[in-house]
């Protein structure tokens, strides 16, 4: 996988660590992506050189991208 980049959200812990870990191990350049930015941090610097840390943006309480529609009578936070 030398000269690929893989994506892993998730990747803070879990699966979504030892899917990145192996990528890693395979030579991929691996963006490890999750929402808690520690969590990601620590995660790529276990995997290595090959790794780098991503944060996702947390979701807003309501609006298009969340699982709650804005009613209108209350603001987005």
């Amino acid at each position: 996988m030398n000269g690929r980049v893989a994506i892993v959200t998730g990747a803070g812990r879990g699966i979504g660590h030892a899917i990145a870990a192996r990528l890693g191990a395979a030579g991929a350049t691996v963006v490890v992506s999750d929402i808690d930015a520690e969590a990601a941090r620590k995660s790529a610097d276990n995997i290595g050189a090959t790794a780098i840390p991503a944060t996702s943006a947390p979701r807003t309480r309501c609006g298009p991208w969340s699982s709650r529609p804005s009613t209108g009578s209350a603001p987005c936070t």
